[in-house]
């Protein structure tokens, strides 16, 4: 049963409410998905701590060779953010397919993260941008990397009724560097994408030297397909390349088969043309 519906104002007031209610709290951002999941769960918190008047929360700036964006910072906020234009392009494409327009201007970044569904349209991204977790709870803060944050599917190592995922950090964006994010998705709007990939390729002198390629649903997580990363390293950034590094991908990756997401079959065969397009797109983007 809950008890009350706390408001903290500083990231120092709300992990001193967690560690208050020890465990019997829980953090909501947008509560896109926690409005639903709460109903599920056992037992149900008996406290929300609502972040809307942490405004520390809701900005995205320049941190030395980074840029760090709040938890707060809602799809609808990123779409629209001019440094998050020029420094993370897939993160950018990504938000934009986000559920419907209610969705995007409610969802946060944040608890797209903690949700732990493993496709994602931001965090399927922001694996392919490095991103690191910057995580504060009772005993200081600690820099995660993206990738080590799934416990499972719809599981996170982030316990936000003892810690708070307050920022996420992503390299800026180096000269000849791009990314991108493709997805195909059941419709437009309200469902979670069959399969989707985000690349960031850097390119000297026509060569590829440097290359992330990730791909979801494929595990807890969002997938770093290292094969076709490493096939592409020092090779020309050709049409050719592109195609091979995706037929590697699909190689290199399990699909199971879904009722909702389609079966292994067809999502293994759409996976290179995804890989394909993203390396293109991001290829193109970066001349």
């Amino acid at each position: 049963m809950l008890k009350d519906y706390l408001f903290p104002t500083t990231v120092g007031e709300t992990v001193d409410m967690l560690a208050k209610y020890n465990g019997a709290a829980r953090i909501i951002a947008g509560g896109t998905d926690l409005s639903i999941d709460i109903k599920k769960m056992e037992p149900k918190p008996e406290y929300l701590i609502d972040l809307r008047d942490v405004e520390e929360l809701n900005v995205v700036e320049e941190d030395g060779d980074f840029i760090k964006i709040g938890c707060s910072v809602t799809f609808t906020d990123i779409v629209a953010n001019d440094l998050l234009s020029q420094h993370a392009s897939a993160l950018v494409e990504g938000a934009a397919q986000v559920g419907a327009v209610q969705v995007r201007n409610m969802g946060t970044v944040g608890g797209n993260i903690v949700s732990a569904q493993p496709a994602a349209d931001a965090a399927v991204p922001l694996t392919a941008l490095d991103a690191i977790c910057v995580i504060v709870g009772k005993d200081g803060v600690r820099e995660v990397p993206i990738t080590e944050v799934y416990e499972g599917i719809g599981r996170s190592k982030i316990d936000s009724t003892k810690e708070l995922l307050a920022f996420v950090k992503i390299p800026k964006k180096a000269a000849g560097s791009e990314s991108a994010y493709c997805a195909l998705d059941l419709r437009n709007a309200l469902a979670l994408p069959m399969i989707c990939t985000a690349v960031k390729l850097s390119v000297k002198d026509g060569l590829v030297s440097d290359v992330r390629i990730v791909a979801a649903p494929l595990a807890p997580g969002p997938t770093r397909i290292v094969a076709a990363e490493e096939f592409l390293l020092g090779k020309p950034a050709t049409d050719e390349n592109f195609t091979e590094a995706g037929t590697i991908a699909t190689d290199n990756v399990s699909f199971r088969s879904s009722l909702v997401r389609g079966s292994s079959e067809y999502r293994h065969e759409v996976l290179p043309i995804l890989v394909r397009r993203a390396l293109i797109t991001a290829q193109l983007a970066a001349q």
